[in-house]
């Protein structure tokens, strides 16, 4: 019950701070103090620097690579006979997809200009909150918790799925503004978007299991 409230916290706390990071958004398009962060961590950028981190925000962190992850990642619980889980894990994720793109369009915020700093390429999409920070946070921080919660999977294989999913999360949100694909309150809204949107999903996982204790395929471990 315990861990109930604390993730039910840690959802509403971020969702509540979210609110302040989206309206900062609408009213600063272009901010002068995120131009100047931007450069700043543009300023050693070198063509093979900016091209690593490119290559492993696209396989890792990217949310047209995660889209595609997703499926076998379902597919594979599915396999194990955890189809609750398997189903979960799509609609909780496509969920946050469908909440992130709404947000996108109501806040129409334009990515940084290529005139204001380096950029990757021109883009036409709308900028904030950051795609890609807020569906790693949720993608890896899903499957983190569903390989903590399993009895067959060794420890030093649990400490390494933390380990990485730390990496990965930590290193998005960096990557993204010094590609210069995002504004620093783009990625700051992707965390708390992201990581509000995994609290509840995963408050909302223990309710069900504490409700269906009946359930044919259970899940991989109730998270205790």
């Amino acid at each position: 019950m315990k861990r109930d409230k604390l993730l039910l916290i840690g959802a509403l706390t971020q969702f509540t701070l979210f609110i302040p990071a989206t309206i900062w958004a609408i009213r600063q398009k272009q901010p002068r103090i995120e131009v100047a962060i931007a450069r700043r961590m543009q300023q050693k950028q070198s063509p093979f620097s900016h091209g690593t981190v490119h290559v492993l925000n696209k396989i890792l962190c990217s949310s047209a690579a995660l889209d595609i992850l997703i499926f076998p990642m379902a597919g594979l619980l599915w396999k194990k006979h955890r189809q609750y889980d398997a189903l979960l894990t799509l609609a909780t994720y496509w969920f946050s997809q469908l909440i992130k793109m709404g947000i996108k369009y109501a806040v129409r915020r334009p990515r940084p200009d290529p005139q204001l700093m380096r950029t990757t390429k021109p883009r036409n999409s709308k900028s904030f909150p950051s795609g890609d920070v807020a569906s790693t946070v949720h993608f890896w921080g899903w499957l983190m918790t569903l390989m903590l919660g399993s009895k067959n999977i060794s420890k030093p294989l649990k400490a390494l799925s933390v380990s990485i999913v730390a990496l990965l999360t930590a290193f998005v949100g960096p990557a993204r503004i010094y590609l210069g694909d995002h504004w620093t309150s783009d990625v700051l809204g992707g965390y708390l978007l992201g990581g509000g949107w995994l609290c509840l999903s995963l408050y909302t996982y223990r309710k069900w299991q504490a409700a269906d204790t009946s359930c044919v395929y259970p899940p991989i471990r109730r998270l205790q």
